[in-house]
């Protein structure tokens, strides 16, 4: 088993208001968590501490900014931009078919994923990501029909890679961060891309979209010694990988692509 994490959190987090759903372009939009409320029934008092706190930092290639409060709970942050029928709808029900899935891996415990389960799980980290995009409300790079279809679908479409690691470490029981990169003529917003990672306890999920390459969908994905490939899914896969990440190799694992500096930033 994973050991569990014990300090206090130190999760990012951002309210903003649009006017349409960023999904459905709908409206009567309402609060999306951008870590799931079910998390603190995992996360709970008597893993990561009473001192629940909120640490947001924004890494220029000049500059940084940093922020932080405290916060009630491990899953406090919220964005209002999708709709009702959204959240209660395809939203809802990608939740709950990867609360089963991630409930073992936050704690630690090995598990096996079959593809189907890699896929929702893809599905999961990619709402997720598209949600925290708006959250940020900075830097935008998938595009209307990238989460339009992933509405449609339940997964992500086009050159979305998703991969699941995992993570020992003391602190920061959960935190996301995005990386941005400068790609050239690729992706939405002058060539950019982002690799979005979440980490819940001791599990690691990573999207990465803008990317302008190509991916064979039709052959199955590997394992590597250091993450899954939940998207393109392999077959019947253990977790955790052979090499567990550290706080210190966690921080490169965020950064997959090369980064042509000063052209990148970092938001966390």
């Amino acid at each position: 088993m994973i050991s569990q994490f014990i300090k206090p959190d130190r999760q990012p987090m951002a309210t903003t208001i649009s006017q349409d759903c960023i999904f459905c372009t709908g409206t009567g939009l309402t609060k999306e968590h951008i870590f799931p409320r079910w998390l603190v029934d995992v996360l709970t008092p008597a893993v990561v501490g009473t001192e629940i706190s909120v640490e947001r930092t924004r890494q220029w290639a000049d500059r940084a900014e940093q922020q932080r409060w405290t916060a009630p709970d491990v899953a406090s942050a919220t964005a209002r931009v999708v709709c009702a029928s959204c959240n209660s709808g395809w939203m809802s029900r990608l939740e709950s078919r990867a609360k089963p899935l991630l409930r073992p891996m936050i704690l630690g415990n090995p598990t096996t994923l079959d593809p189907a389960e890699q896929i929702a799980l893809a599905g999961w980290t990619a709402m997720k990501a598209y949600v925290l995009e708006y959250a940020m409300g900075d830097v935008i790079v998938a595009t209307p029909d990238e989460r339009r279809a992933l509405m449609d679908h339940g997964y992500p479409r086009g050159a979305a890679p998703v991969r699941l690691g995992a993570v020992e470490r003391d602190g920061l029981p959960n935190s996301v961060r995005r990386v941005v990169y400068n790609v050239g003529s690729n992706g939405l917003q002058q060539g950019l891309a982002v690799c979005t990672t979440f980490t819940l306890g001791c599990a690691v999920l990573q999207v990465c979209h803008g990317l302008g390459i190509a991916i064979d969908w039709t052959t199955a994905s590997r394992p590597n010694p250091d993450h899954l490939p939940l998207y393109p899914p392999c077959a019947s896969a253990a977790w955790p990988p052979a090499q567990v990440l550290t706080a210190a190799t966690l921080l490169d694992w965020e950064r997959p692509l090369p980064a042509p500096a000063p052209e990148w930033l970092a938001q966390g």
